[in-house]
């Protein structure tokens, strides 16, 4: 359904695209050619979400559902937002890569990035996993200087992704609860919010260590209650 959607706005924006603007960061950045980054390096990511699914095959249905919400949302930037491609850009060679891309993304579907926002999206659904995190951190990075570097994307896309996407994940949080907490009894991760904490998952009584209700006779911080050693004298004396 999301797909669907994202490709009827990418369509609709292309069809009505209009002038483009000008960007302070593109007007000084030099042009060069990065398709690598932005065709082989999306199928890369996708193979590594693939194995990363497999892996931890408790996360999936989150996933799915917050990377659908993803393209959901995007779709319907892409929508409102018909600015002209930066004239001086980078075509990348047409060939069955880049048609099968341009399923997803056109000359028109600008904002926000996606080469920026999915990386980002799936280093916070893996953000216990400190490696997955810091490669997918990395992934969005080199991402976004790819598709500024080919002048593919404007600046505000890029950044505009940056602060959208941890918004849509902590809507999925609140919109899949339920996949969410079953992710979390097979070993998923905490929410973002709960990140920092000690692990989240199902323990037994034995490994959660409790504290003695209080000081126990003869141990430290035990008093005998007043009177009692007195009157034990006393009897013993009579």
């Amino acid at each position: 359904g999301s797909l669907g959607l994202n490709y009827a706005a990418s369509v609709y924006a292309n069809a009505h695209q209009s002038n483009f603007v000008r960007d302070v960061l593109l007007d000084r950045l030099p042009l060069l050619d990065t398709s690598f980054i932005v065709n082989q390096g999306a199928v890369v990511f996708a193979v590594a979400v693939a194995a990363l699914a497999a892996r931890y095959p408790g996360r999936v249905p989150f996933l799915v559902k917050s990377v659908a919400l993803f393209v959901g949302v995007r779709a319907v930037f892409i929508s409102l937002t018909h600015l002209g491609v930066y004239p001086q850009h980078i075509v990348p060679p047409q060939d069955d890569l880049t048609q099968a891309l341009a399923y997803f993304s056109t000359n028109g579907s600008l904002f926000f990035s996606g080469h920026t926002g999915l990386p980002l999206l799936m280093a916070l659904i893996f953000w216990d996993r400190r490696s997955i995190r810091m490669a997918f951190l990395a992934a969005s990075a080199v991402a976004s200087a790819g598709v500024l570097l080919a002048h593919l994307h404007y600046t505000i896309d890029v950044l505009g992704a940056v602060f959208i996407t941890p918004t849509i994940y902590r809507l999925a949080e609140w919109c899949f609860s339920r996949d969410l907490a079953f992710g979390l009894t097979n070993g998923f991760t905490q929410p973002v919010h709960d990140r920092g904490l000690a692990p989240v998952g199902p323990q037994t009584e034995t490994e959660i260590p409790r504290e003695p209700a209080g000081p126990w006779p003869g141990g430290p911080g035990w008093s005998e209650p007043a009177g009692v050693g007195s009157g034990a004298t006393s009897r013993g004396e009579g």
